[in-house]
Order: structure tokens, then C-alpha cells, then sequence
């Protein structure tokens, strides 16, 4: 990509073909730009969380072997896509919303309202 063109959004990108030179403008509404990188997880190490070869074991909920620790994309060994990557996110955000909120529900901090569309009596019966 040579250029991202447009006035207060993305309106048009003009790109190169490496082999011809050639330049073309084509009309776009966004981008995503991905660089491609090797994991590291050096710091996971350092944290003393389980691995699974290369990788930082997590379980369905996104959460490493240790509790309110949570991990996503590539270096839990998921696959090197961006939409996979976005779902992993999504998950992993929502999953620690509700570890916090069952951590405050469990000191006795009974918050008004929803947390993660649920209300604090939802969160009572899930510790049961």
C-alpha cells in the first residue's frame, strides 16, 4: 500500500504491485493492517503460566493456569487470522468482565445494574 486517501474517514487506498510497478486506487470504507510477527512469550514464561509447547495454555474461556490471567490469538497457538484473533478478543474481554465481577460479587460488593448482561443475584447463583 502506497497511500490511504479520504478526509475524516478512509475513503480510498492506492496500492503498488510489487512486479509491475503499476499503482491503482480502490475505493475502500477500512483497513486492517496486519504485520506479521512470531509470538513471544517470554513474559507468560516469566509469569510461570502453563504452557502447551511454544504456546500459553488457556482453557474455553480464554484464562491461563493462573486465575484472572487471561490470554488470546497467537501466542495461545490459535490460528494466525484476524477474524479468529478478533473472536479470541471478544471472548477473552468478556470472560474477564465476568471473573471480575464474580470476584467483587465474592467479597460481598454488590454492585446495581448489569455486569456483562447480568445482575449481581445471576452472579450469587453462579457460585451456588
Amino acid at each position: 500500500m502506497k497511500e490511504i486517501k479520504g478526509i475524516n474517514r478512509v475513503e480510498a487506498v492506492v496500492v503498488i504491485n510489487n512486479e509491475t510497478g503499476e499503482e491503482r486506487e480502490i475505493a475502500v470504507d477500512w483497513i486492517v493492517i496486519c504485520v506479521g510477527t512470531e509470538p513471544d512469550t517470554k513474559l507468560a514464561r516469566e509469569a510461570g503460566l502453563e504452557m502447551d509447547g511454544d504456546f500459553v495454555r488457556v482453557n474455553r474461556q480464554m484464562m491461563t493456569s493462573k486465575p484472572g490471567v487471561f490470554a488470546c490469538g497467537e501466542i495461545t497457538g490459535s490460528e494466525r487470522h484476524l477474524i479468529t484473533a478478533a473472536s479470541e478478543g471478544a471472548s477473552a474481554g468478556m470472560a474477564t468482565s465476568e471473573y471480575l465481577a464474580l470476584e467483587k460479587v465474592k467479597r460481598g460488593e454488590i454492585f446495581e445494574g448489569a455486569k456483562n448482561g447480568k445482575y449481581a443475584a445471576e452472579y450469587l447463583a453462579m457460585l451456588g
